[in-house]
Formats: structure tokens, sequence, C-alpha cells
């Protein structure tokens, strides 16, 4: 089933060889020089609470002077017709491409006009900003040898991972993550990664559930450095052996966090989700109208379901999902607990077997194993209480719900979005 939305916009800047060429008429914004772009790929689409989309790119550079093949991710902010270009925009000084024709405006990494540090983070000469803070931070002379960048939103929050040599008698290598965060919300990041290692999950937890160890912050730089966590990312487990045991260690982690206080944690509630899926579905009806439908039908279902007394609120992580854990024999660390809230437990349960669901679409010669890891998975979080099953199928319909219109977006899988939402959720009855 071929699935084309409506905004032709929208269809241009996803359109992956269009977009290569585009990229490469750039390239000498890119790079300083003429530049080859073997592959691009779009890889992640979302929509922005202040109208339009955030298109993300991975541009892969052939250079003339060099047989290596340098990766590059870039983020574009795709502009709603009745939205005016960002203010940056005309500043001669912003690294920037810009197709006036789509009303597509890319930053060229590192400038961003939110993230102002990331300029100052990714030059590391001796004598930078980034080297100061690393030798401060570590208490050690060091150089920085390179930088990959392992996760970026554009605007929002940038990963970066640097491989650093430590000048001392002996002289080694050694990875230190960077996360680098909007100045407004620093504090708040670091107050909870903080805590959350006070209480429980610091690197050498007993039972091995942890979150990253922070080894140093930067309020100027809004900069938060940690340790490069062991193990992999639950997600590129699916098809092995070890999964299901890493689905255990998946519960065991959430049930260790939600049996936290909430503290002075914000509150999420159905309400405020049910908000979010309204304004996913302006955008359904506005991109694929065809589905729109079918959104509203789901969406009024939820609305109109009650899920029983209102839950004690636990400490939730918000997004908790297969990438969010990285797993080890001896090591379980949880990630991003950006979104950190109080709310119902079967928000996170739910969203997790949501996306596993999504994930026996997308890799199906691994859904037995996937069955596998859901069950492992329950079973480890073990019994919540009365109602839960019913909260966690309202939750698990909601992220589905979700994931289906982030879907539609993301022109890899866009085409599994129509089968996410006819999941059944029996099994939950089941357990």
């Amino acid at each position: 089933m071929k699935i084309y939305s409506q905004n032709k916009n929208f269809e241009t800047a996803i359109d992956a060889e269009k977009m290569r060429e585009w990229f490469q008429r750039g390239s000498e914004k890119l790079q300083g020089n003429r530049i080859s772009i073997s592959k691009l790929y779009v890889t992640r689409v979302f929509p922005r609470k202040e109208g339009g989309l955030t298109i993300q790119y991975q541009l892969y550079l052939e250079k003339s002077s060099s047989s290596e093949i340098e990766k590059m991710i870039l983020c574009g902010h795709l502009i709603d017709p009745n939205q005016p270009l960002p203010d940056y925009s005309g500043n001669s000084k912003a690294d920037y491409l810009i197709s006036k024709d789509i009303g597509l405006i890319v930053p060229v990494f590192p400038f961003d006009p939110r993230l102002k540090s990331l300029q100052d983070l990714t030059r590391f000469e001796r004598g930078s900003r980034i080297s100061k803070a690393l030798n401060t931070v570590l208490n050690m002379d060091i150089e920085i040898d390179s930088y990959e960048i392992l996760g970026y939103r554009l605007g929002k929050r940038c990963v970066l991972r640097y491989m650093i040599e430590i000048k001392d008698e002996s002289s080694y290598q050694q990875r230190i993550v960077a996360k680098v965060i909007r100045p407004s919300r620093f504090k708040k990041l670091l107050k909870i990664s903080t805590e959350l290692q006070m209480r429980g999950f610091d690197h050498n937890s007993p039972d091995g559930i942890t979150v990253p160890r922070i080894v140093g912050s930067d309020s100027d730089l809004s900069v938060i450095f940690m340790e490069n966590a062991p193990g992999m990312s639950l997600h590129f487990l699916v098809g092995k052996a070890i999964f299901p045991d890493a689905c255990s260690a998946g519960g065991r982690t959430l049930r260790k966090l939600h049996n936290l206080d909430t503290g002075d944690l914000e509150t999420y509630t159905i309400r405020e989700e049910v908000g979010n899926l309204q304004r996913l579905l302006k955008l359904i009806n506005n991109m694929y109208p065809e589905f729109g439908d079918s959104f509203r039908s789901r969406l009024n279902d939820l609305s109109d379901e009650g899920t029983g007394d209102p839950p004690v609120a636990v400490f939730s992580h918000r997004d908790f999902f297969d990438k969010q854990l990285l797993y080890s024999e001896s090591r379980s660390t949880l990630l991003d607990c950006d979104n950190a809230a109080a709310a119902d437990p079967a928000l996170d349960f739910g969203n997790l077997i949501a996306h596993l669901i999504l994930r026996k679409l997308q890799y199906p010669d691994s859904s037995a194993n996937i069955e596998k890891g859901i069950n492992a998975f329950i079973e480890s979080y073990g019994y919540s209480g009365n109602n839960f099953r019913k909260r966690t199928n309202w939750w698990t319909r909601a992220s589905l719900l979700r994931l289906f219109a982030l879907y539609l977006l993301r022109p890899r899988w866009r085409r599994i979005a129509p089968d996410i939402l006819m999941q059944p959720l029996d099994f939950l009855e089941e357990q």
C-alpha cells in the first residue's frame, strides 16, 4: 500500500534522492569545500508544537582528500505555511541552508538557534571551552581526539560522545558522553539525574540497575558529562537469544523506578495524553485525511472510556521504550529521564508494550522472540493491584495511536502504520 501525504512540500522534503541532490548543491556551505554525498536517509520526523515539522537527515559524505566516509546528522525545520520563517533566517552570520520553494530551513550543525553551546562543544582545539571544561571536570590533563553524535533533536537536546586522551604517566584513551540541553531545562534535568543516583540508581548499585554516572556538568555550556555506560540498547537485541532476559531486566528496572517517591515532579494524566493525541489528530487530518476518521474514532473511544479510580501516581519515566535501556549481564542502565513526571505506572508499562508490538511489525522474523520478551517483561514487573490491566490496555492503545501518527511521517516505515492500529491486545487480559 502506497501512502502519500497531502502536503506536497513534505513529500519533497522526505524524498531521499531529491534531498541528496539539494544538499549536494549546498555542500560547500556544509563543509567549506565541494564534497560528494553518497547516501542520504530520512531517519525521523517530529511534529513541532509551534507548527511545522522537524525532519532528521543522515548524510554520508565522501571527501576528495580522504577515502573515509563521514556520517553527518542534520535536522531541518519544515515551516507551517501559516508561520513566518524563524528569526535566525535573516541573520547573515547564521549557518543554514534554505529552500523557500518548500519552506525548509536546515541549520548546519553545530549551529543550533536554541542549543547555542553546540558550537563551543564541537571545537576542541587545545585551550577551547570544551577542553577546559573536561580538564576541570576530570581533574586531569586531557586532549579531545574526536566526537560522534549519538542523538540529536533540533533545538531540544544533543548527545555527543568524545574520545579523549588522558595525559598522565601511562597516557590512555577514554570515552565521555556529553548531553547538551536547552538552558531553561538544564537545572531540572541535572536535578533529576542526580536524585536518581542518590536514590538507588548509582553505577555501583548492588542490583545492577543504574542510570549513567554523572562525572560533572557545566551550566555555562548547558551540558552534563556522563560515563560511557556499558551494554547494548534493548532495541538492537530483538533478534538475539538474550532478548527475553533483557526484557526481564527492563521489568525490574521499571518496577524499581516506580517504587520511588515522586517528590516535586509535575503530574501527567490521561487528560494531558488525550490533549496531545488531539493535536496529532489535527496533523493527520491535514496531511493524511484518509486516516482521519479512523484516528478520530479510536481517540473518541479512549476519551469516553473510564479507567476506574485514579491510580496513585508514581515516579514515571514518561518515555520508557526499548531504546531507553542499555543491557549487559552485569548491569541495566536507564537512559533519558528528561520527561520524568508523577503519573500512572501503567503509562510506562503500556508504552513499552506498544513499542514491542511495533517491533513485531518492523521485524517479523523476530516476532516469536519479541513475544517471549513481552511475557518476560510483564512477569518480571509483577502484580500492580486492581484495575492495572484495564489501565495498561488504555495506555497501550494510546501509545499505539501516537506511534501510528508518528510512523506515518517516516518514509521507511509508513507502509506499516495502518497495521499499528489493528494490533490485538487480548494477551494483556490473559496475563
